[in-house]
């Protein structure tokens, strides 16, 4: 734990730490309950995790994005559905992962998330995927322009609002 305060373990590190010691509480834990309790534990973990991903697709943020996808996509309502299924069993694979006594790390979690993608593809009729793939290269264009989007006039050039190379204190004293 000192290690961590002082910052010498890397994220990584950490990780596989905190990894390590819930394991331990675990296994302390379930030495000293009785398999009726155990039992009883697991069926709440299993019903906390259920509503955790209910409330998921109650968020605002994520509902928003499904809802945008869907659109642009024009999903029918079997393919809405069949997508939430494959993001449910994607994150019961991962949350089962998370659950077993190695640290997951992002090498574990990419060959599902490929394997995911995949199968997204596979539910698209050709003109979804050819917009899907229209919309993902505009995702990775702007992002390979360190997030401005192409369709946004450059500030810079409009000397009424051009800060150069100015600091935030020469501007706010300048504004004063």
């Amino acid at each position: 734990r000192q290690e961590a305060r002082e910052g010498n373990l890397t994220r990584r590190e950490r990780r596989a730490m905190v990894q390590r010691i819930m394991n331990a509480h675990r296994q302390s834990r379930n030495a000293i309950l009785n398999p009726e309790q155990i039992a009883l534990l697991d069926r709440a973990h299993e019903y906390l995790s259920e509503r955790r991903l209910e409330k998921r697709h109650d968020r605002p943020r994520h509902g928003r994005r499904f809802q945008r996808l869907a659109s642009a996509l024009e999903l029918t309502p079997e393919q809405r559905q069949e997508w939430r299924a494959l993001l449910e069993r994607q994150r019961t694979t991962i949350h089962t992962l998370r659950e077993s006594d190695e640290p997951l790390t992002r090498d574990d979690i990419r060959p599902l998330r490929l394997q995911h993608k995949e199968a997204f593809k596979a539910m698209l009729t050709p003109q979804q995927l050819a917009v899907f793939r229209d919309i993902k290269d505009r995702r990775h264009r702007r992002a390979d322009l360190d997030g401005a989007a192409d369709d946004f006039p450059a500030i810079d050039d409009d000397p009424a609002t051009s800060v150069g190379a100015k600091s935030w204190g020469e501007i706010k004293e300048e504004s004063r």
